[in-house]
């Protein structure tokens, strides 16, 4: 279970989203070639037909260097095959569920090998619950549901994989069996860096 319980991690989600909403916000950018496009001249009551005007050509969209297909973005590394999307995402779902595991049952051997040396945040994580679990405390519920995957670039050697998931409602109980802390269901957005470690298998190198 992810350092999900501190108000730290919505604050920082609502500081993110208002970031967001200030940078999108303010409505559609005046066109700067409204003032000077040329208007076609009226015609001359005298000069006979009118002539039809030629459609103005539709200059084509820029490409943004952030996609190149639906669903893939290149600002980490390049594009990724389907054959390693797929490779990187069954790791990335094997070590969610492991995490779910630890986190209900206070054993650690199993995520713990998913987990590269240089993770910080899987470190911040799992000493959260190790913490619980060593003063005698325990955690129901808060696993995450409902996963959504996307692939945001990479190598062969290591990709980005956002994931959008639900974290399910949770309680974190004290070793007398009192409620320390109880939330509803609610969002999560997880951005895991996966690399391959020196024996060539898969490790979560980064977890934000």
């Amino acid at each position: 279970m992810k350092v999900r319980f501190s108000a730290v991690r919505v604050l920082a989600g609502a500081v993110v989203l208002a970031a967001l909403v200030s940078a999108c916000g303010g409505g559609p950018e005046p066109d700067p070639l409204a003032s000077t496009k040329p208007t076609s001249p009226a015609p001359s009551a005298t000069s006979g037909p009118a002539e039809t005007p030629s459609p103005t050509a539709t200059a084509a969209p820029t490409p943004t260097s952030r996609s190149t297909t639906p669903g893939r973005l290149t600002q980490t590394g390049g594009p990724v095959d389907d054959a390693l999307e797929a490779e990187v995402t069954a790791f990335v779902t094997s070590f969610m569920s492991a995490y779910d595991k630890a986190a209900v049952t206070g054993e650690f051997d199993a995520v713990e090998k998913l987990i590269a040396p240089s993770c910080g945040g899987c470190k911040q994580n799992l000493m959260f619950l190790k913490d619980i679990y060593e003063g005698g405390g325990r955690i129901e519920g808060g696993a995450y549901t409902n996963p959504r995957f996307r692939v945001i670039g990479g190598s062969a050697k290591s990709v980005s994989v956002r994931v959008e998931s639900t974290i399910a409602a949770y309680k974190v109980f004290k070793k007398s069996g009192t409620v320390a802390e109880s939330e509803p269901a609610k969002a999560d957005l997880s951005i895991f860096i996966v690399g391959r470690s020196a024996s060539g298998s898969w490790q979560v190198t980064s977890w934000s």
